[in-house]
């Protein structure tokens, strides 16, 4: 039997049982709205598989509910949308951004994450792209944390932290955050802290990893050098002088959480001592140190009260890795 196929023209106020089918064979048949697809209207529930010829589009709006069928353009942004700065910019919690491309120049800029709370399981990396001598400072709302800090700081090119959001704050996945401090010339033992040494220059003093009381009054400090640990992680000293006193069992090496700072190094609890370098006659200490330390950690200089010549070669370091 053949058939005939005829498109009706569109009419206002009419439903799909209104329509009646005329077949060539003279009978009629009343439709059912489950046996049309109604383009325009009242809701409908369609079953079964419907093979598109081309596909659909959709409209320019973003979903709101979790089985919401939605457009490429937002998948695409959701999966990555790049933004570049060069001032301070806070990051809102639906403009989609998950790469920060930030050029400081000699100033510092300051990326604010967004909410906490409404961005769990958003991830958002900020990145350092110029050679520029200021920082991005990357801050949590408010008082909100990335890891245990509230700032982090990108001094160098190419430096960058990856993030998520978790309950309790934002989780860094990967980094590359340059952090160190290098002094030398030795300036004498702390007032207080007799087996604590003082350094004299500074010579590199970037990121914020940890804490140190050296550029406040170093040549006059009563504690001597302190290291405080601000970011937990992985960190390595070392130091070099000369000691040309030729007393037996002169020593220098590096103290942790030491509450015997007027004690030498080689006499205060073992626990306490990192590393230690002792020497016999006149020679060269050289001494380090690598491995983790946890936000609060305090690592000083720890000696035992003799005086290294020449001063100017006294060399220290501590760099975050």
């Amino acid at each position: 039997m053949s058939k005939t196929i005829i498109q009706l023209p569109v009419a206002t106020g009419i439903n799909v049982t209104d329509i009646i089918l005329l077949r060539q064979n003279g009978s009629d048949k009343q439709m059912s709205a489950s046996g049309v697809v109604i383009t325009t209207g009242e809701a409908q529930t369609v079953s079964g598989v419907k093979t598109f010829a081309s596909i659909p589009t959709l409209p320019a709006i973003s979903p709101t509910g979790v089985n919401q069928a939605t457009r490429k353009k937002y998948v695409d942004e959701k999966i990555y949308k790049s933004l570049s700065v060069s001032g301070d910019t806070v990051i809102s919690d639906n403009d989609g951004y998950t790469d920060i491309f930030v050029t400081t120049g000699a100033s510092n800029v300051t990326i604010t994450l967004p909410t906490l709370a409404d961005n769990l399981g958003r991830s958002i990396k900020i990145i350092k792209v110029d050679s520029g001598t200021g920082s991005v400072i990357c801050d949590g709302e408010g008082t909100e944390k990335i890891n245990e800090v509230e700032t982090i700081h990108l001094t160098k090119q190419f430096d960058y932290i990856d993030t998520t959001g978790i309950t309790t704050h934002w989780q860094i996945l990967s980094e590359n955050i340059s952090c160190q401090l290098r002094l030398d010339t030795y300036a004498g033992y702390g007032s207080t802290d007799t087996k604590i040494m003082r350094f004299t220059n500074s010579r590199d003093n970037y990121g914020n990893c940890f804490s140190e009381n050296h550029s406040s009054g170093y040549n006059s400090n009563a504690d001597g050098l302190e290291i405080t640990i601000n970011k937990s992680g992985i960190y390595t000293f070392s130091l070099s002088c000369v000691d040309d006193s030729g007393v037996s069992g002169n020593v220098i090496g590096f103290s942790l959480n030491s509450t015997q700072l007027t004690t030498n190094i080689n006499s205060i609890n073992v626990q306490d001592r990192l590393n230690e370098s002792g020497t016999t006659s006149a020679d060269r200490h050289n001494v380090a140190w690598t491995g983790r330390l946890s936000a609060g950690d305090v690592v000083r200089v720890h000696g035992i009260g003799t005086v290294p010549n020449p001063a100017a070669e006294v060399h220290f370091t501590v760099t975050y890795i």
